[in-house]
């Protein structure tokens, strides 16, 4: 849909096999940059070499950060050239704070009534003080530690301006699900 707006769109990514779809993006419509984040220097020099194509990205939308120096690696390649960046983080997130449904910020929680369970809110992602149990959170779900430290290094970078969003995905089951949960 971006292409036939007429946006530019600019891929990045590691070339592998396009897989759970038989619409693959058409060759030539987007420009398409290979670039492995388990070889960040020559990630950040291949987006840092776009960007200064691009001049300045509108969004960018990261699907595969999965720790802060996946975000490092990204963000050395755009410097200060984004308007929007939107993160998609999991809600794994949610795993590694206290599990006890009480929010940080009272009244965030409304009481489950007629079998409706509590509703969580993003006040309820916040990480125990204590060391001990984050570390005893960290062990148990690395993922979604990881995805939360991705969050927390974003959020002093929405400033002149730029937004930062992330969204926290449940996980994909169905066609694409590679992990045979079901």
């Amino acid at each position: 849909r971006l292409v036939a707006h007429g946006d530019r769109v600019c891929l990045v990514n590691r070339w592998r096999s396009y897989w759970g779809s038989s619409r693959p993006v058409p060759e030539g419509s987007i420009c398409r940059v290979k670039g492995d984040r388990n070889r960040k220097p020559v990630f950040s020099e291949r987006v840092a070499h776009v960007t200064g194509l691009v001049g300045e990205w509108d969004l960018v939308v990261d699907f595969s950060g999965f720790n802060p120096l996946d975000l490092e690696a990204a963000f050395a390649g755009i410097t200060t050239k984004w308007k929007q960046y939107l993160f998609i983080s999991s809600d794994s997130a949610y795993e590694v704070c206290p599990s006890d449904g009480v929010p940080a910020v009272a009244g965030d929680v409304q009481p489950a009534s007629a079998g409706v369970a509590n509703v969580v809110v993003e006040s309820c992602s916040v990480r125990p003080e204590d060391p001990e149990e984050r570390k005893r959170l960290r062990k148990e779900d690395k993922y979604g530690d990881n995805k939360l430290r991705c969050e927390e290094w974003l959020q002093p970078k929405a400033l002149d301006g730029r937004g930062v969003l992330a969204l926290r995905l449940p996980d994909v089951i169905g066609p694409c699900d590679d992990t045979n949960r079901l």
